[in-house]
């Protein structure tokens, strides 16, 4: 009985000190936290994409035909699914797949962030 008390009390201090230093239990975060395609974006994309979506003049001098996701024509003439495929499989030599570094609901929210920059 008193081992049972003692494995006890040790498990629960040890999950207070995980909660403590900010670890949740999955049931305080859901079964499925959407990614942050906005972080997303800034970690993998903005080096090129620039920060708001327009690329940087040193992007466009050294990538001919980098998008300008602040441009809604670019996206009258495609759909979600190419740009995740974009994202998925790289776009001639200049953009590479990102297939290896994102997960595909990652690409998806970053397909779904870009979509907001052309309404900024």
């Amino acid at each position: 009985m008193r081992v049972r008390v003692v494995m006890f009390a040790a498990a629960a201090l040890a999950a207070a000190a995980w909660v403590q230093a900010g670890a949740r239990p999955a049931e305080a975060r859901g079964r499925f936290q959407a990614p942050d395609g906005k972080a997303i974006y800034h970690d993998n994309c903005q080096q090129c994409h620039g920060v708001i979506g327009q690329p940087t003049k040193s992007a466009q001098a050294k990538y001919e035909h980098i998008p300008s996701f602040k441009d809604t024509t670019f996206f009258a003439t495609r759909s979600q699914d190419s740009i995740i495929t974009i994202l998925k499989k790289g776009k001639g030599k200049d953009m590479k797949s990102f297939s290896e570094k994102l997960t595909p609901e990652e690409m998806t929210a970053v397909a779904q962030y870009i979509r907001t920059l052309a309404k900024k």
